[in-house]
C-alpha cells in the first residue's frame, strides 16, 4: 500500500500530476535562477533528413548542417512538458527560461517560485 506523501497531486494545465513523478524535475529547477520572458523561435542547425537542433554557439559541419535564424520552433517545460512557442497565447507564448531551459508559468508558480510551496513526494 502507498503511503500518502506519494498521492500527493497538483493540478498542471487541467491535469492531475503525481508529486512524486516530478519530485526530481522540480528540485533541479528550484536550483536555477529563473527569468519571465516570451518565447520567440530561436536560431537553430538543419541537418539531414531535417534534423533540427537548437543552436546555442556550438560548432558545426556547415557541409552537413544549415544555421536557420528561427528553426528552432517551441520548446517544452522542464516538469510537465507543456509546450511553449511563439503566440500571443499568454499561457504557451510566456515562460520561464533560466538562459537555456523552459518552464510554463504554471509550473513555475506552483513549484519553482521561491515564494511556492516546496512540493513533497
Amino acid at each position: 500500500m502507498e503511503d500518502s506523501q506519494s498521492q500527493q497531486t497538483v493540478l498542471l494545465h487541467g491535469e492531475l500530476w503525481h508529486i512524486a513523478d516530478i519530485a526530481d524535475e522540480v528540485e533541479q529547477c528550484r536550483a536555477s535562477v529563473w527569468e519571465q520572458r516570451q518565447w520567440c523561435r530561436q536560431p537553430g542547425l538543419v541537418g539531414p533528413p531535417g534534423h533540427i537542433t537548437q543552436y546555442i554557439g556550438q560548432a558545426y559541419d556547415p557541409q552537413n548542417q544549415t544555421l536557420v535564424p528561427d528553426a528552432w520552433d517551441h520548446d517544452h517545460c522542464e516538469v510537465c512538458t507543456w509546450e511553449l512557442h511563439e503566440t500571443e497565447d499568454p499561457e504557451h507564448g510566456i515562460g520561464y527560461t533560466d538562459g537555456q531551459d523552459w518552464l510554463c508559468t504554471e509550473c513555475y508558480t506552483k513549484l519553482v517560485a521561491p515564494e511556492a510551496a516546496p512540493p513533497t513526494a
